[in-house]
């Protein structure tokens, strides 16, 4: 701050000027009180959302599929869970499950949507099992690790999302616009063609649907990208700070990942472009009932070319 020092010369000061001095006299307690409340909002924000991956605590980190950390700016991997603690006790069960690479260099996203219900062989587990019984078995650990070993990718980063807290940050987003191909109606809420304004709640309604969607689970995984892409268009435009706070609070009571804020910033700053052009991947599968339990089932084919294109993506050979 440069400082200026004024002569012995008196000056005379008007009303006018007692005026403009007590305005940023007030500003400036304003501000700096403001800038205490984000302080302490990023601090909490900070503490409440990240919980590193203990599995990899000793190598730094990493994934084991990769030799060095992915820098702000390369290609990485983020592994987007939204979990339902409702269901019982624990970690409680991945409802959605979507894996995004991101190229800063490319200005792209890829995003993919892997059924909940997808067949997969998950570590320790003597017989094949749903894909969302992961992190229920084991919490994020297993769920990054089963992804991983489904896609042979590597995960960098997880982001978990509490399925109530995420009423709570899309209301402090100020809501989502998506695109409804097909008119219905779940929870008490109408859901027609066309382009829909969504609250928090609405958003959570238009997410879970699937029964009566034609195509199922494959319609549901499509509407929660929708959604997610809309979130993350309007995370990106959050500029107002007075909102903040609020932003800070809705995410550190509904997020939990390995990223610190700092990251999670510094993450933003390096990926926003890439954020303008994000393209859907759909995957193709078949069911089979195994038991009395309905399985998603993907063919070798299909995770291959999925893990190709993601590797191409991430710059992988």
């Amino acid at each position: 701050m440069v400082r200026k020092t004024f002569g012995k010369d008196r000056f005379l000061m008007n009303s006018y000027t007692k005026g403009v001095i007590a305005c940023l006299a007030v500003g400036l307690l304003l501000f700096v009180g403001f800038g205490y409340s984000i302080y302490e909002a990023v601090l909490h924000a900070n503490d409440n959302m990240h919980t590193p991956l203990h599995s990899r605590i000793d190598n730094g980190g990493i994934s084991e599929k990769r030799e060095a950390t992915a820098e702000p700016g390369e290609p990485l991997a983020l592994l987007i869970a939204g979990i339902d603690k409702t269901a019982g006790s624990g970690y409680g069960r991945s409802d959605a499950l979507m894996v995004a690479t991101v190229n800063a260099k490319a200005q792209s996203v890829k995003l993919v949507s892997i059924p909940r219900d997808t067949k997969v062989q998950i570590a320790g587990r003597s017989m094949a099992d749903k894909l969302n019984h992961a992190h229920a078995y084991g919490g994020p650990d297993l769920m990054v690790q089963t992804v991983e070993e489904l896609l042979h990718i590597p995960i960098d980063h997880y982001i978990a999302v509490d399925m109530d807290g995420f009423v709570d940050v899309i209301n402090t987003l100020g809501g989502v616009s998506v695109v409804n191909e097909k008119s219905f109606s779940i929870d008490g809420y109408d859901f027609p063609k066309g382009t829909l304004s969504l609250n928090g709640e609405k958003a959570l309604a238009y997410v879970r649907m699937r029964k009566e969607d034609p195509a199922g689970d494959a319609g549901r995984t499509s509407r929660q990208r929708d959604v997610m892409e809309s979130a993350i268009a309007k995370g990106l435009q959050v500029g107002n700070l007075a909102n903040i706070p609020a932003f800070l609070q809705s995410l550190s009571d509904a997020i939990e990942t390995d990223l610190t804020l700092t990251e999670m910033l510094h993450y933003v700053s390096a990926y926003r472009p890439a954020a303008q052009s994000i393209k859907q991947l759909d995957v193709a599968y078949r069911e089979e009932t195994v038991d009395g339990l309905w399985f998603a089932v993907l063919p070798q084919e299909e995770v291959e070319r999925i893990g190709n294109e993601l590797r191409t993506h991430l710059t992988i050979d």
